[in-house]
């Protein structure tokens, strides 16, 4: 009683019943570093167009209403979660919120301003202030109803520690994720490519717009596709040497040297030949900007066996002769020219961008990934993108490349609530992990309370309720698409089922706790 009259509290409100602000505020700087800080790729430069850093960029990011909702939205929990704290050290009420509405545009200017150095990002003086009001609107919240939203969550934490044994954990873990398996076996399923058409045309060299007689102008070597991904070493060996070696062979590879039409050497498709719009370009060379190739039939073969697998390869060789901003053409192409397109290789200026048909990205330029600074005029590439059925990646000149690019469940449940992004991929996947196995990591943290310290009952818990599951939840996604078992999955998932674990137990056991009663 003495220590609570030093901090200012009455005995009505004991410091165990402020342990739910200590936890909504772990949880609410978690989701603001991971939506704001993503992809956590900080480049110490001067911000183009920015003679004083510290200025941000002024008010010129142009956020709609729905934006700035999200904004304040944001940061409720923060302010909730310090006011609670703040509370609970003796804080008067007015001073409570001051300090949370300060230290909310403190955060938000520290972020914004990191924001500065990571590609991708933009900042302004609008986040601040929109942050900043909502951690003011989350301590007016939490002065207005907190110690009873308090209360209602201590009660339920107190009735579920009551009946979780850990025996029952175990069971209700067990229907938790069979229903998450079930839901996404669904959404594995929809990001897939299984939705390319077999009559689709392979077309090399041609414009991106079809009533443009101009076509891409440069030199192509050579072009092989695989259905399925290379391993790293070979990869770099590719495109270093160009040498095969102990590549598999591919299903599809042409050589460009010599005039058309061109064989495939592995006589999977029909052959290449010469296209054009303008008679007096039919004796021109090859890639004089006025002619491409194309199969004479369709390529279906090659659309069969990259969607059978749901991966491939393409290597190329090219030498571009013009590189300016306004050129946006295809290096290579499978779809119908003036219809549906399944996979686009293309030079955006000087960037490398491809697309792909899949059910998460059924128009073109959805969920493109683009690589800037690949063209440079008179200087020979040796590029090979790789696709596991998930990750995508880039090996240039024998130099890996990783963009962030997944596909999976993650996406597919993305674009359920919101349009997706290609710099954001690999955050859905943080959050797609986060949303099944956090909770199933405070569900644990229950049973855990109840279990003898033993070394036996505990690495038992972890090694069923946490270990288990996690490998049990890739195997199954595994199984019903066409990826590789991930390390970095399985120990993002066990760290998620850890993570919520050690959340629900902040501030102590409840049994320490006295009745809420």
């Amino acid at each position: 009683m003495t220590s609570q009259a030093q901090i200012g509290l009455s005995s009505s409100q004991p410091l165990w019943k402020f342990r739910w602000s200590l936890r909504v505020l772990a949880l609410a700087l978690a989701g603001i570093f991971l939506l704001t800080l993503y992809p956590f790729h900080i480049y110490p430069h001067v911000p183009p167009g920015s003679r004083n850093p510290f200025i941000l960029q002024g008010f010129g990011k142009q956020a709609g209403i729905f934006d700035a909702f999200l904004n304040v939205l944001l940061f409720v929990p923060y302010g909730f979660g310090l006011a609670g704290l703040l509370r609970s050290r003796g804080c008067s009420r007015l001073a409570t919120i001051a300090f949370a509405f300060v230290s909310g545009f403190l955060l938000s200017y520290s972020i914004e301003f990191t924001q500065l150095f990571i590609p991708d990002r933009d900042s302004g003086w609008e986040d601040t202030f929109t942050n900043s009001s909502g951690a003011l609107v989350g301590a007016l919240c939490f002065q207005a109803a907190g110690m009873l939203v308090l209360s209602v969550a201590q009660k339920i934490e107190a009735g579920l520690q009551r009946s979780l044994t850990a025996r029952r954990v175990l069971w209700l873990l067990s229907f938790y994720f069979v229903v998450w398996m079930v839901f996404s076996v669904n959404l594995q399923r929809a990001a897939t490519l299984h939705n390319w058409l077999a009559d689709s045309l392979l077309i090399v060299g041609s414009a991106s717009d079809r009533s443009d007689p101009q076509a891409w102008k440069g030199q192509i070597r050579d072009l092989e596709f695989w259905d399925q991904s290379l391993p790293d070493d070979v990869a770099s060996r590719l495109t270093t040497s160009s040498s095969l070696g102990s590549a598999p062979a591919p299903i599809v590879a042409f050589d460009f040297s010599g005039a058309p039409p061109f064989a495939d050497r592995s006589e999977t498709i029909p052959n290449l030949i010469r296209m054009t719009k303008s008679p007096s370009a039919s004796n021109e060379a090859l890639w004089s900007g006025r002619s491409w190739l194309s199969t004479a039939a369709p390529a279906s073969s090659l659309v069969e066996k990259i969607q059978k697998s749901g991966r491939f390869s393409i290597h190329m060789r090219f030498v571009p002769a013009v590189v300016n901003d306004d050129l946006d053409d295809r290096l290579v192409f499978i779809g119908h020219p003036d219809g549906q397109s399944q996979l686009e290789l293309r030079q955006a200026a000087t960037s490398l961008a491809l697309w792909f048909r899949n059910p998460v990205a059924p128009d073109p330029y959805d969920l493109e990934w683009s690589i800037p600074g690949i063209f440079v005029v008179n200087q020979a590439r040796n590029i090979l993108f790789s696709f596991d059925g998930s990750k995508l990646w880039l090996f240039v000149d024998g130099r890996y490349i990783y963009g962030g690019f997944r596909l999976g469940p993650a996406t597919a449940l993305a674009r359920v609530v919101r349009q997706v992004k290609t710099a954001e991929l690999r955050g859905y996947r943080y959050v797609f992990y986060a949303i099944v196995f956090f909770p199933a990591g405070c569900l644990l943290g229950f049973a855990w309370r109840g279990v003898e310290r033993g070394m036996s009952g505990i690495f038992g818990l972890f090694a069923l309720g946490t270990l288990l599951p996690c490998v049990l939840f890739e195997i199954v996604l595994v199984q019903v698409g066409t990826q590789p078992v991930s390390v970095g999955t399985l120990s993002l998932s066990v760290f998620m089922s850890v993570a919520g674990w050690i959340w629900i137990n902040l501030e102590g056991r409840a049994t320490a706790a006295p009745s809420l009663g």
